[in-house]
């Protein structure tokens, strides 16, 4: 039978859009406009919250947690996501403009059928997935340098390319040390220092995969061990939510690496396979301004079902035996001569291949001198002692052998040594002392870094680097039009330590955020380029004072706002740029260019974008007056350069004018050069006659 789906909304416009996408992965769809018409049966429902969430999280509490849900919320609000995730049926959460035809097939594919693992579910079919395994350290290290490759090879923007990267770091770090649990489901690596990680190597791998459509970047983490649980997801988070201050201290686990990666991505999945697999998906909307997390979603796969039994073979169903079966079983005495023969062979064989394996093997040698003294050596992976400044080893078989020494403070040293019978091989490894490193975010970004009151020229996001492990430092954000805002780090050296800053707004400054179709247009206030590219975020304003922001883009008509904001204003435009050309216009009068009725600009006009069309331009001027129409086509990316020269025509006598129109009369009439009839009307007759005048540009026809 089909699995019965059941929409929640009063919109029927918003109903019938969801009932697509539904109906089409096999669903029986139903509508309710109620919310006391909402049952507890069914296998997907769908609830829009309108203007009124808290009504419908009543109701979905009410509800005995029978029906899967999908919760759709106004606006994107992570707290309010958290709330809703608390109840038992909500499956996800998502935001109502981000809700499509794609992400409510792939969510209903995950609730109805239990298919949840995989990034191709979230892409378009035919979207090339990238795979990688990784295993230990030096393989996640590699992977990261990968997905940075195809991220730049992408022609991703280095917001985006950050974003990931730091997600997918705080991803492989937990599936790498956090997942894996043993057979008595404690985690394998709990007493391990993060020193001694790098050393570890996982039997089972961690799979990751990333994608991208062009407007979207899928990646994925997944685990072999399947430890995480939805009730932990949802514990780190709200703990995170709850705190203020937690992104900005530096805690072990994957609580703060979950919260970093929702406040990093557009699409937040957390798919579950108890016991076996745990996968991490997220995915960044490259056309946001900022990632703002839009879904969030735990889903749950079932664990698998025994096999089924196979019916007895009895009576008809068992097979019949080919024809001559009974003398094939019965091998001949010549068959069983040439197995033996075969045997003795394969005994003659193995005996010469095992031979030099069972003399005694030549001994060697190894002295092994680290740098500083007390480090332990390792040989060949195996803990072999400590080096004061020398350990000497004996009894070496010859061959090759992979020494480490390791020192906590110090990176490890490893060198390659091939040890020869009856020979001492010496070798020296020197341990070069560890230097700490602290990631420095803010929000909103480009904010200046001081380090214990000194000037570090970078700007956030940045690194500092070539710090002293276990010392305290004083990390401080300043950004213009922002409160000065500090925190104390103290990073190992053994990871790099993160710190994130929110810059709230000074009291007497305002804030301002620009969009552009298409993006990446200059941003300029009062004409000065600030050197900033849309989309803007949080751009500091002194308030009260009048400013005239301007978004330009080469071939495109320019975006003009003027502006009066208030003390804590946060403005937002969104602006489209046409295609359009650059125009030069001069002439010889003060007027005005008409162009339709978007625009007007007064004359002379210096590389101004216009809009690309064939238009009808008209110049209007008072003093001479004039209202002259011509044509102007103007080609996307093109530059027009026209001069006008307007010829005149003028009276002297008194009483004498030109007529316009019923009510308008002039003395002196600009026009184009050519020949032109005009009306001139004698005040003291109140007659009007046509006059023809032949109109040379800079010259001046005056009528008696």
């Amino acid at each position: 039978m089909s699995p019965n789906s059941v929409i929640f909304s009063a919109d029927r416009a918003i109903s019938r859009a969801w009932s697509a996408p539904l109906m089409a992965g096999g669903s029986a769809v139903q509508v309710v406009e109620r919310l006391a018409e909402l049952g507890d049966g069914a296998d997907l429902l769908v609830a829009q919250a309108g203007a009124a969430p808290a009504e419908l999280y009543r109701a979905l509490t009410r509800l005995k947690g029978t029906s899967p849900s999908l919760v759709v919320l106004p606006q994107p609000n992570l707290p309010a996501f958290l709330d809703c995730m608390r109840l038992p049926s909500t499956r996800g959460v998502v935001v109502e403009s981000y809700l499509d035809a794609r992400l409510l097939t792939y969510v209903s594919a995950k609730v109805l059928r239990g298919d949840i693992f995989g990034v191709g579910k979230v892409l378009p079919w035919g979207t090339r997935i990238h795979s990688e395994m990784v295993n230990n350290h030096d393989e996640r290290t590699q992977a990261l340098a990968n997905v940075s490759q195809y991220a730049r090879a992408l022609g991703l923007r280095a917001k985006y390319r950050e974003a990931i990267e730091l997600v997918l770091d705080e991803l492989l770090m937990n599936a790498l040390y956090n997942a894996p649990v043993g057979t008595d489901g404690k985690p394998l690596f709990m007493e391990v220092a993060p020193a001694e990680r790098g050393s570890l190597r996982l039997e089972r791998p961690v799979i990751l995969q990333v994608a991208c459509d062009g407007s979207r970047f899928a990646a994925s983490v997944r685990d072999s061990f399947g430890s995480l649980q939805r009730e932990t997801v949802l514990a780190y988070l709200i703990r995170c939510a709850s705190s203020p201050d937690q992104i900005e201290r530096k805690t072990s686990g994957a609580g703060l690496g979950l919260w970093l990666v929702a406040n990093n991505v557009t699409e937040l999945v957390v798919n579950l396979l108890p016991g076996i697999a745990t996968e991490v998906l997220t995915v960044f909307d490259l056309h946001a301004p900022r990632q703002q997390l839009m879904h969030l979603g735990i889903y749950e796969e079932p664990a698998p079902r025994a096999g089924r039994r196979e019916p007895p073979v009895t009576g008809l169903m068992k097979p019949l035996a080919p024809v001559g079966a009974a003398a094939a079983a019965r091998p001949s005495r010549m068959v069983q001569l040439t197995l033996l023969a075969s045997l003795g062979l394969l005994v003659v064989a193995v005996a010469l291949l095992l031979f030099p394996l069972l003399r005694k093997p030549a001994r060697g040698a190894l002295e092994v001198t680290a740098v500083p003294p007390g480090s332990v050596v390792y040989v060949n992976g195996a803990r072999r002692g400590e080096a004061s400044p020398t350990l000497k080893l004996v009894d070496l078989e010859s061959g090759s052998y992979t020494v480490q020494a390791k020192k906590s403070g110090y990176r490890d040293g490893q060198e390659l040594v091939t040890v020869a019978a009856g020979q001492k091989q010496q070798v020296t490894l020197t341990l070069q002392k560890k230097r700490a490193r602290v990631r420095v975010t803010s929000s909103p970004q480009n904010a200046l870094v001081f380090l214990d009151g000194r000037a570090t020229g970078l700007e956030t996001p940045a690194d500092l680097d070539d710090l002293e492990p276990g010392r305290t430092y004083t990390v401080r954000l300043e950004r213009h039009g922002t409160k000065a805002v500090s925190r104390q780090v103290t990073p190992t050296g053994d990871d790099v330590a993160r710190v994130h800053l929110d810059l709230a707004l000074a009291g007497d400054f305002a804030q301002v955020s620009l969009e552009s179709i298409p993006p990446g247009a200059r941003f300029l206030v009062n004409n000065v380029d600030t050197g900033l590219q849309t989309p803007v975020v949080g751009y500091s304003i002194r308030a009260g004072q009048a400013y005239k922001l301007r978004l330009a883009l080469p071939g495109r008509v320019a975006w003009e706002q003027t502006v009066q904001p208030k003390p804590g204003e946060q403005l937002r435009h969104s602006a489209t740029l046409s295609e359009g050309g650059v125009l030069t216009l001069t002439a010889n009068l003060k007027g005005r260019l008409v162009l339709g009725d978007e625009f007007q600009a007064p004359l002379p006009l210096h590389h101004k974008p216009v809009p690309a069309g064939p238009h009808k331009a008209r110049i209007r001027a008072e003093e001479p007056f004039a209202d002259v129409a011509f044509d102007l086509p103007i080609k996307a990316g093109e530059t027009v350069t026209r001069r006008l020269q307007f010829g005149f025509v003028q009276t002297k006598r008194k009483g004498l004018s030109i007529k316009i129109d019923k009510r308008r009369m002039v003395t002196k009439l600009a026009l184009l050069p050519g020949d032109h009839e005009i009306k001139l009307h004698d005040a003291k007759t109140g007659q009007t006659r046509p006059e023809r005048v032949d109109v040379k540009g800079g010259k001046t026809i005056t009528l008696e």
